[in-house]
């Protein structure tokens, strides 16, 4: 059976992760074939990589739309001449699926549709709670595995018979070189402090960055590295600089403004002492970032949430847990940190599980027993 895989998105985690999967299920003797559908303004180039979907690198609501409703019917009349083959929605258009899932089911019969819910919690999707929870029942309907991270919440889109539900652990991403200018950059400004980073990506108001900074200010030793780009136009990074003025912590604060290249985060996770995901309880996902911090065997700091993030952090012994949005909580882990900052890890099992070949061999397990 062929493999086929669907990605929307020519950047961030959803993206890389799509790209890593896909090596995995081409170096597997599994499978006979494994292809991947990508817009095209992706920069990723393999064998098996088609670039048909709509460029989502425009802003604007109206792209947004445009490429919600299209993409989903790029894919249907790719798989009408295909052979049979597992397909693997990695990303997938929540809010036009009560028009695509039919066309799936009625016309796309010999194809075997799986989707990728690295966020379970699909609820609070635009245009409203009903409407978004009547497409998850559309997708659900049509899908025969789902993958997930971690937990899956008790929703009523989940509960159906038809769909088997694969729990698989995030897979690892690898070390890349340091991008030199960026390391002479920072060399200067970290020699002064043990060094904690708001995990790089995109930055977001979810991240807890205004309780950072104002416990921040009461640890002097401690320095703070926020890195990314704005995840949308209501971030603005001004408001950030204005927080720690306010806090007294701004000359503990650096401010990398822009989305980082490979070489550029491998040196921002390698200086650090350790990674804060610190993120509010609305956050339900899992956080590809940790699968970047863990390679440089950096102890991470999470906020306590009944999330796949965090159970993964408990699970496997990877950092500190700390009570959501607590000031007492967050400051007790700080004074931890200065004093403990190598918290003891079980790096080595959780490599073991993370493994991309576990979710290829659990996939191939599924399919063979269905």
């Amino acid at each position: 059976m062929n493999v086929i895989i669907y990605e929307s998105s020519s950047f961030g985690g959803c993206y890389e992760y799509s790209k890593h999967l896909l090596v995995a299920y081409q170096n597997s003797n599994k499978f006979e074939e494994a292809k991947i559908l990508l817009p095209n303004t992706a920069d990723y180039c393999n064998t098996g990589v088609i670039k048909k979907l709509i460029n989502d690198q425009k802003k604007g609501k109206l792209n947004f739309l445009w490429r919600t409703f299209i993409n989903p019917f790029i894919l249907f009349y790719y798989l009408i001449n295909q052979p049979k083959s597992f397909v693997l929605l990695n990303d997938f258009e929540q809010i036009s699926a009560p028009i695509w899932t039919i066309f799936y089911r009625l016309f796309l019969r010999k194809h075997l549709f799986s989707v990728f819910l690295h966020d379970t919690n699909r609820d609070d999707y635009p245009p409203s709670y009903k409407y978004s929870v009547f497409c998850m029942k559309q997708i659900m309907s049509t899908v025969e595995i789902a993958y997930y991270h971690g937990l899956l919440p008790n929703k009523p889109y989940y509960n159906n018979s038809k769909t088997k539900y694969l729990k698989v652990i995030h897979g690892l991403y690898p070390s890349f070189p340091l991008d030199k200018q960026l390391k002479i950059d920072l060399e200067n400004w970290t020699k002064n402090f043990k060094i904690i980073v708001s995990v790089p990506g995109n930055i977001r108001y979810e991240k807890n960055y205004k309780l950072i900074l104002n416990v921040l200010a009461d640890f002097p030793e401690i320095g703070l590295i926020i890195a990314g780009s704005a995840s949308n136009s209501s971030v603005d990074i001004n408001d950030l600089i204005q927080i720690a003025r306010d806090s007294g912590s701004y000359n503990q604060l650096k401010i990398i403004d822009r989305f980082l290249t490979d070489q550029e985060m491998a040196v921002v996770i390698s200086i650090s002492d350790w990674i804060i995901l610190y993120y509010s309880a609305s956050f339900s996902a899992q956080s590809g970032i940790l699968n970047q911090v863990v390679v440089y065997k950096r102890p991470v700091l999470v906020s306590d949430n009944p999330n796949a993030l965090t159970q993964t952090v408990k699970e496997f012994n990877l950092g500190r847990l700390c009570k959501t949005g607590d000031v007492d909580s967050l400051k007790e882990a700080f004074r931890e940190f200065l004093v403990q900052p190598n918290h003891i890890t079980d790096w080595d099992a959780y490599y073991k599980a993370a493994d991309w070949n576990q979710q290829v061999e659990l996939t191939f397990a599924c399919l063979k027993n269905r």
